[in-house]
């Protein structure tokens, strides 16, 4: 597997991570089945002299292994690499320098509706670095490890990808993103850091298309920048939501009363709310939308709807309604109920 971000801007680099922006995706028609294709899970390790040192051997072999999937949903593949070496003076045996490198990794995908839906990539280990010398250790030795997994993804309607990153004790963390199969310009996205504690969100409008994936956890080192010791913890998460969906469900006790649906209706620029059975025991219905009051219902019956429009196509919604129910028993106090659900923007 090759490291397309490596190999563009190199170690050292960078300082901060880059933010996602639009993609443009030539037009491809959409797929009637999810699919994921030509996915690794790929891991390495290795230590050695860097060049125009003194004649130096390594005593370990590189550690490296590789695991293939492909489009099963929801089974978790796992992968790891555990190295233990040294590099040696040919002409001074007290010089030497021990690396460890122990790294575990897993990752699941997931699809859903017609799309990719989600992908989680977590990665664990250690890496050690002792040189007997210290920075005076006359083999200059250099060592890395990594895990790094991708994949290729399609998705039948264009929404929103998110990547959610998090990571302690690494000093280089990625995730990317291109466009698959297009003529032009390479269309690409990432976000990646080289700071040792990390976390950042970003996300991007896709339109339907053919997709690439990448992500990787990476620690180096080198002798002369002194000993070292890391405990290393990882996660990069990717969800894909279609335009107008609701990422989660509808949240408080008012869901008994009122159906907020799963998805906006985008062409129509509108959320349409429903009354449920226990509709009559509602007294009054107060509907918002981003907290501004825009329809009240003072009778409602089992499949009466309430349709809220007029949205903002480019804009993300939020949908609330303040229920107050009939008290129990004359002389009695009504109770409150909400329910509340928000939805993704139906274009970037």
């Amino acid at each position: 597997m090759k490291h397309p971000i490596l190999a563009r801007l190199g170690i050292g680099t960078a300082s901060a991570a880059l933010t996602l922006g639009a993609i443009s995706a030539v037009a491809t028609p959409a797929h009637a089945d999810p699919v994921i294709t030509d996915g690794e899970i790929d891991t390495y390790a290795t230590a050695y002299k860097q060049n125009n040192a003194a004649a130096c051997t390594a005593t370990s072999p590189s550690a490296n292994s590789s695991k293939d999937f492909t489009t099963s949903d929801n089974q978790t593949l796992t992968l790891g690499h555990s190295y233990t070496g040294a590099v040696v003076n040919d002409n001074d045996a007290s010089d030497r320098t021990d690396v460890v490198s122990r790294q575990n990794g897993s990752m699941k995908v997931a699809t859903l509706g017609g799309n990719f839906a989600s992908a989680d990539f977590r990665t664990n280990g250690r890496f050690s670095m002792t040189a007997a010398k210290g920075a005076a250790q006359g083999c200059d030795t250099y060592a890395y490890g990594y895990i790094e997994t991708d994949f290729n993804f399609k998705i039948a309607q264009a929404g929103w990808f998110t990547v959610d990153m998090a990571s302690k004790g690494y000093n280089y963390v990625e995730a990317y993103i291109e466009v698959e199969n297009q003529s032009g310009p390479d269309t690409d996205q990432d976000h990646y850091s080289e700071f040792e504690n990390h976390t950042g969100t970003d996300r991007v409008w896709l339109p339907a298309g053919e997709y690439r994936f990448y992500a990787e956890t990476y620690r180096d080192h080198r002798a002369t920048q002194g000993n070292i010791v890391r405990d290393m913890s990882a996660r990069i998460t990717a969800s894909f939501v279609p335009g107008g969906a609701a990422p989660a469900a509808a949240q408080g006790g008012g869901k008994a009363f009122v159906d907020l649906p799963a998805a906006r209706d985008c062409a129509g620029n509108a959320v349409t709310a429903t009354f449920k059975k226990p509709a009559k025991k509602v007294a009054k219905a107060t509907f918002y939308v981003n907290g501004k009051k825009r329809k009240t219902v003072n009778s409602a019956k089992k499949g009466k709807t309430v349709k809220l429009g007029s949205l903002v196509d480019a804009k993300a919604v939020t949908v609330k309604a303040v229920l107050k129910l009939d008290p129990p028993r004359k002389g009695k106090p009504g109770k409150t109920k909400t329910v509340t659900r928000s939805y993704t923007a139906c274009s970037g």
